[in-house]
């Protein structure tokens, strides 16, 4: 499934809340999420910020794990918890210009 957030237009800061639903077997033992922060852009293609702490690429995968509620990074790093928030920014590569952060977290409820 995709998701696209709101557009908040010309800020240095972008600060929006965003809640997204999905639902996953409760037998899933990690669920992979990737996220993608887009620069928009009217006359010409939007650009990709790197959120991605990795060496490769710029959008962000992370794993959760509804047993324990912990994120994980591809490498299998914790890198938070459900209900904290975590932060995440890009690495400085090429393109200086489009090295973002994101903050976001998981709140997981049962059904």
């Amino acid at each position: 499934m995709n998701f696209r957030s709101k557009r908040v237009n010309n800020k240095a800061t972008a600060i929006f809340k965003q809640n997204i639903h999905s639902l996953f077997s409760g037998n899933k033992k990690r669920v992979l999420y990737s996220i993608e922060l887009r620069d928009y852009d009217r006359f010409s293609r939007d650009d990709v910020a790197d959120i991605n702490p990795g060496a490769r690429g710029t959008k962000l995968f992370v794993l959760y794990e509804p047993s324990t509620g912990l994120v994980y990074d591809l490498t299998h790093k914790v890198i938070g918890r459900r209900g904290e928030d975590i932060r995440v920014r890009g690495q400085q590569g090429f393109k200086l210009d489009r090295l973002a952060s994101i903050t976001f977290r998981f709140n997981h409820r049962r059904l």
